[in-house]
């Protein structure tokens, strides 16, 4: 196993570490048999199960009863439906209270995997293994789990702390490009809202990135994944419950959720929050907050990415009448606009001519 980088994530009354490394998914079995239990529900795809034997070996390696809770890919299986089976599996199975929850896949698999273990016998434990970019950076840490309604992307959900989280960095290099892409786009965010190192290396990599050869050179992914994670534990460890501070994490989120809905998924996370970085990057500028060559580095970092920095406005126009279903807004709308790198702010009295002019530049 090659290095490994330990996080502490500082939660009040909940301290939990986040393992990076190559490899590091065969901790799983010892972390989860430490804990007491005896049972495992392990939530993944089923193909990622073949894929990265490690943990279903560790687990089982350690005496542990694995219960296999297989999901759909894709947030449409993030869903009632999908974790109203899982919770009659444990049931099933007669998992305990001191039992256990796994989670080994992309986003989509942790917040579900988080929310089933949220809400059986009330809370169970539970562990995370991400196994994508987006994953490891944004849904493995800090504690939100939740499902989708029809009305906006995770408009249910409950924050629960994980145990432990394992970020294995060799899954990187089977992801295609477009799933590097979307977790990229989160790492861009955290460099905006407070490590602008992040940017420095995200530019350094060039105009036209070859993601492929970018996940599958040994640790190329591995300081800007690192220094993301750091900005989230940093984060929630101040403010778990997105009383304030932690809402910077959602920066062009506000646009990228709505547009995630309002497309039915079409456009990734990644790809619609990376649209909703310039959107909200512009809406700096129109105030006076942002410099306009800010703005423009948007758009040249993310279009480095191969991300979108704009979409059809006839996709704007549906997402619009959704920005108030958003699980951050008030009375009013709420942004997390910038005043520069590491300079976030949030603002409810945006007016609405500001908002048309964003969304005009951010229109085909």
């Amino acid at each position: 196993m090659s290095d490994v980088c330990n996080i502490g994530v500082a939660v009040p009354g909940h301290e939990y570490e986040v393992a990076i490394g190559a490899g590091v998914t065969g901790r799983i079995g010892a972390a989860a048999a430490a804990t007491g239990a005896r049972r495992v529900a392990l939530v993944t795809h089923p193909q990622l199960a073949q894929r990265f034997p490690a943990a279903v070996e560790a687990l089982a390696g350690a005496g542990l009863d694995v219960i296999e809770l297989f999901m759909d890919e894709g947030e449409r299986a993030k869903s009632w439906s999908t974790v109203g089976g899982f919770l009659e599996r444990c049931a099933q199975a007669e998992m305990h209270r001191d039992d256990l929850v796994v989670g080994l896949g992309g986003g989509v698999v942790t917040d579900t995997a988080g929310f089933t273990a949220a809400t059986f016998l009330r809370g169970v434990r539970w562990m995370s293994c991400p196994t994508t970019v987006l994953g490891a950076i944004d849904a493995a840490v800090g504690g939100k789990t939740g499902v989708n309604l029809t009305a906006g992307k995770n408009l249910a959900g409950t924050f629960w702390q994980p145990s432990a989280v394992f970020v294995d960095t060799s899954t990187f290099a089977s992801l295609p490009p477009r799933e590097v892409r979307a977790g990229l786009a989160e790492a861009v965010k955290c460099g905006w809202i407070a490590d602008p190192a992040i940017l420095d290396e995200v530019a350094s990599w060039g105009t036209a990135v070859d993601l492929a050869t970018l996940a599958a050179t040994e640790g190329a992914l591995t300081s800007v994944v690192t220094r993301g994670i750091a900005v989230k534990a940093a984060v929630v460890a101040r403010d778990e419950r997105e009383s304030g501070l932690r809402a910077i994490l959602n920066y062009g989120h506000t646009l990228g959720h709505a547009l995630e809905t309002a497309c039915g998924y079409t456009l990734s996370h990644g790809e619609a929050i990376s649209v909703g970085m310039v959107f909200a990057a512009e809406m700096s500028a129109l105030r006076g907050m942002l410099d306009r060559a800010a703005v423009d580095r948007h758009r040249d970092l993310l279009a480095g990415l191969g991300l979108p920095v704009a979409v059809p406005r006839a996709d704007l126009d549906a997402a619009v009448p959704l920005l108030r279903r958003d699980k951050k807004a008030s009375d009013d709308l709420r942004f997390v606009l910038l005043e520069g790198p590491a300079r976030p702010v949030l603002v409810d009295d945006v007016d609405a001519a500001t908002i048309d002019a964003a969304l005009a530049a951010v229109s085909t």
